[in-house]
């Protein structure tokens, strides 16, 4: 949705908007299938289910790195080292995810599983930073929009000015 609703077109985003369409598509679908298997038998699912879902995790950071970077070419962001930092460290992440979940105990063990989802959590906490200083960001970038449609003065828009 983010994307749906973003002022910016998908090639200022990136610049090949149907390969990013595309992944969107198939992180939408990746997400679905564990949970339909799941549903119909957890005891059969669970295993590839977990394997689908920390699979996805990889397109989840591939689209957080394509905010990140059209974030970053904006002139007025601040730190962007920290900002791609957060991204690869979004990426390396789920690959650690994936990887705990099948090294520790192997596919499906306890102990791994656990870890795993320690490192689900931390993902998605950082993948949902980076959707939100999207997501404020467009909005920030919109209301600059209206001021200039409307050439509305300061005075008016700021609620503490004289």
């Amino acid at each position: 949705l983010a994307l749906v609703y973003s002022p910016k077109s998908l090639g200022k985003i990136y610049r090949n908007p149907t390969a990013l369409k595309l992944i969107v598509f198939f992180n939408v679908i990746l997400a679905f299938i564990p949970a339909v298997l799941v549903s119909i038998d957890l005891e059969t699912f669970e295993l590839p289910s977990h394997e689908i879902e920390y699979t996805n995790e990889i397109t989840m950071a591939f689209v957080d790195l394509i905010f990140l970077l059209s974030l970053l070419r904006r002139e007025t962001v601040p730190d962007s080292k920290t900002s791609f930092f957060l991204g690869v460290a979004a990426l390396l992440v789920a690959v650690v995810q994936l990887s705990v979940y099948n090294f520790i105990d192997g596919p499906g063990g306890e102990l791994g599983e656990r870890w795993a989802h320690y490192c689900e959590f931390i993902f998605e906490i950082m993948s949902a930073s980076i959707v939100f200083w999207f997501c404020m960001d467009n909005k920030i970038l919109c209301d600059q929009h209206i001021k200039m449609i409307t050439h509305v003065p300061d005075a008016f828009t700021e609620p503490n000015a004289q």
